[in-house]
This record gives C-alpha cells, sequence and structure tokens, in this order.
C-alpha cells in the first residue's frame, strides 16, 4: 500500500462505529470482525490506487453536482 499504514486504533475507529458489533464483542470474535475491517480497509486502498492510476476518481464537485442531480430526481 506504497507505505501507508493502517493503526488499530483505525480499525478500532470503524469498528466502533459498525452497527453490527456489540461493544461487549470479544475474543474470537473480535478477533475476527477487526480482521475482516483490516481486509477490507487494505482492499479500499488498492481499488483507489487503481481507479486513481486509471483516472477514474471523481473530483469534489462531481460527487457535489452529481449529489444534487439526485436531490432533485430521486431513485424510485
Amino acid at each position: 500500500m506504497d507505505g501507508r499504514k493502517i493503526f488499530r486504533s483505525d480499525v478500532d475507529n470503524i469498528r466502533q462505529r459498525c452497527r453490527f458489533s456489540p461493544a461487549s464483542t470479544t475474543g474470537e470474535q473480535a478477533t475476527a470482525l477487526r480482521l475482516n475491517i483490516l481486509h477490507q480497509m487494505i482492499d479500499d486502498e488498492i481499488l483507489m490506487r487503481r481507479a486513481e492510476k486509471l483516472g477514474l476518481l471523481a473530483t469534489d464537485e462531481e460527487v457535489d453536482r452529481k449529489y444534487n442531480e439526485t436531490k432533485v430526481f430521486p431513485l424510485r
């Protein structure tokens, strides 16, 4: 990942926000959840790097414009 570090605190922050993760999860379940989150973070970073290399990243303006379009014409 080009030397970018993922800290345990990053994983734990996501875990805390996860609505499917009770705060009392411990032991093997907690470890499995942390590993799943870590794998997803790595996959997301790889996909973002590939998208960047292919020129597929949207600008903030493009995202805002698309968002505003969906507000005017919501999906049904």
